[in-house]
This record gives C-alpha cells, structure tokens and sequence, in this order.
C-alpha cells in the first residue's frame, strides 16, 4: 500500500491454499493466528543451507506434530548454513536440520519411504561428474545432460586430452597479502585464467565452437582478493575488451552454489602449507571444506578448468583423487609432479622467502571471516 509492503491480515492468509514465503518470515504467520494445524504440508527448499533454528521457525506453531508433513529439499552434501562465529561452529550451529536427520539411523539407511533421492543429472558431461559421483554420492549420479551441449569443449584446441573436458593446470605460485588486508591472492594462478580465457575468445565460433556470452563462464575462487585481482586483470587484457565483463561472474564457491555455467573455471590460491590452520578455523578455502569442492566442480556443464598448487592441495584427499584422475586421464598439464615428491620442508623453506605476511588480522570471528572472503553471497542466495 502506497509503495510500501504490508504484511496481509490473517483472513486474507487464511484464503490460500498455498504460501510461498523465507523461512524467517514464516513466523509471522504465527504470530499472525494462523492456527496449528491449519497446513497440512511444510516443504523447506535449499534445507541443507538453512541453520536449524530457522527451519524451526517455519514448523513450531505451525505443523500439526499428530498429521503434519515436513519435507525437507535439498543436499546435504553441498554447503551448508553459512556461520561466522567459530564459537557457534562447535556448538554446531553450521549443521542443517536435513544433515543432522540424515545422521540419525532412521534416515541413513535410505529407505524410500522416509528418503526420496534425486540422481538424474542434467547438468554436467560425465568426466566433470566422475570424483564427485564417487566421493559423495555412492556413484548413483546418472548423467542425462543433453549430448550435444555436455560435449560441447570435448574437441576443443586447448584440451591436454580431446573428449576428456576436464583441465588441471598445475601451478607453483605464491600466497601474497597487501599490508592492508589479509586476504591472499595468487598471481600466477590469474595468469593462468587469463591464458585459458584468451584462448576462449579466440576460438569461439570456429571449428564447431558456438559463440561464447560472458554469462557462460564463472570464475570461482575462495579468497576476497583473489577475486578483486582477477576482476582488475580481466580489465586489463586487451583481446577480452569486446566482451561485457560485467556479465563475467567472477565469486567465491558461496555465491555460486545452485548456479551453473557452461564453462567453469576455478582459482584454489593456496601455495603454503602454513596457512592451511587458519584456513580451517575460519572454514575458508578448499582444503577445509570438502562441500566446498564438491559444489565449485559441478557447476559446470561443458568444461572445467582447475588452477592450482597440486603440491599443496594433494595433501586433501578427495583433492589428491581429483588430481590423480586427471593425471591418469591425460588432462594434467603445468608443473611436472615428478618433482612433487620432494620433501615438504624443502618445499616450504623456497616458498618461505617469497610469501607476503606484513598485515594484521581482526581477532572478531565475523570480521575476519568478511575479511577474506567476497560477502555478496548475503545478497545472492
């Protein structure tokens, strides 16, 4: 009314059948006198990303507890609820509702009548599938991707392997930090996504390559700064100009959960095994979260170009079977890891000289975790 939302009165409510509202919002439909009982049903969409508390807020008062049904959509193994504190991460505040259901023996044993599973896939080409299908989903994933647009890139010049549409480009780079933040970036890696971006560009629209829109490719990568500096970088390459680059969404595995693109590309940063503690507390970067792995891969369709240290992020193992796929598939190219196999410290100890560690950190959980990496997911999901 007069250009402002106002919430309806209980007897307009009370006329449908159906209300679609956020979960936080469903509560005033209690405190608004809609009676227990009144809906039969409550769907949750997306609940592997919501605290349990605000999946409560949509049942308590709500659902008859004798007649109701609560269904619960989504993936337990994609990111969950998206915690600042560390303190509320061991009170366990970043598992879902849906996960801890899923936890308990009722449900782990998948019976159809409790748990209703989804496996057709119609996203990604079968080689971008491959580790995530058997890391987190008992190899179940049927891919049913339309052929012609899943094997898009399987023919494209710049494929280590034709028909294997999957890249690792191994990189022995530095983690950096400006003194005015403590977030890392890593140029060699952006390098790198330039290289494979110019390459886009120029073989697009030829030898049965479709035109390419700038809303086909994401770019994904854990750290702030490391999106900052690929946006400034994708500005300043010449042959990208006559794309809209604003279209060219460039974010953290956050922002892109529950997005696809035809062509991913994924930035992992993290060359020193010094920071992986802090990754871990905090909950950032790819070695701490194998959630995270899982959703930035599977976000693409035709193509998925990975850029890393395979030194470093072999040291995950769901990373090192990634990397060893690859390797094994011919898509492995960059860094020679015959020469991966010296000893860590030695590692370390060439690196040491190199990295930038002249900034201080907030001790506030919340500010430090903004700090690191690009909050505009609170605006996305």
């Amino acid at each position: 009314k007069q250009d402002c939302f106002v919430f309806p009165e209980k007897e307009v409510l009370m006329k449908y059948k159906v209300i679609v509202t956020t979960l936080y919002t469903a509560g005033r439909l209690v405190t608004g006198g809609v009676r227990c009982g009144h809906f039969t049903h409550v769907f949750v969409d997306e609940a592997g990303q919501a605290e349990e508390p605000q999946c409560l807020i949509a049942v308590a008062g709500l659902l008859c507890a004798e007649k109701g049904q609560l269904v619960l959509a989504g993936d337990h193994k994609q990111l969950g609820p998206i915690i600042r504190s560390s303190l509320a991460m061991q009170r366990g505040y970043g598992l879902s509702l849906l996960e801890r259901l899923m936890q308990q023996e009722l449900y782990t044993g998948l019976e159809s009548f409790y748990v209703t599973k989804l496996l057709q896939n119609y996203r990604s080409h079968e080689a971008i599938l491959k580790v995530p299908n058997e890391e987190f989903y008992n190899k179940e994933l049927q891919v049913l991707a339309d052929k012609m647009e899943r094997e898009t890139y399987c023919q494209w010049e710049a494929l280590p392997k034709k028909g294997f549409p999957v890249i690792f480009h191994g990189v022995l780079g530095k983690d950096e930090r400006e003194a005015n933040s403590p977030s890392f970036f890593n140029v060699s890696e952006i390098d790198v996504l330039m290289m494979y971006l110019q390459k886009l560009e120029e073989t697009q629209g030829k030898k049965g390559l479709p035109k390419l829109s700038t809303k086909d490719i994401g770019i994904i990568t854990p750290y702030r700064k490391q999106v900052e500096k690929i946006k400034k970088a994708l500005k300043s390459v010449k042959t990208l100009s006559q794309w809209d680059l604003k279209e060219l969404k460039v974010g953290s595995v956050e922002e892109f959960q529950g997005q696809e693109r035809k062509i991913i590309m994924v930035s992992t940063v993290r060359s020193s095994s010094n920071h992986i503690k802090m990754d871990k507390e905090f909950n950032i970067g790819f070695l701490s979260n194998e959630k995270r792995f899982n959703v930035a891969l599977t976000r693409a369709k035709s193509l998925l170009i990975v850029v890393g240290n395979p030194v470093i992020l072999r040291k995950d193992p769901v990373w090192k079977k990634f990397i060893t796929y690859c390797v094994e598939m011919k898509g492995y190219v960059g860094f020679d890891l015959k020469d991966a196999e010296e000893e860590e410290d030695v590692f370390v100890a060439k690196l040491a000289s190199l990295r930038i560690i002249n900034s201080e950190c907030p001790e506030d959980d919340a500010s430090n975790f903004l700090q690191f990496v690009s909050p505009e997911w609170k605006n996305e999901l």
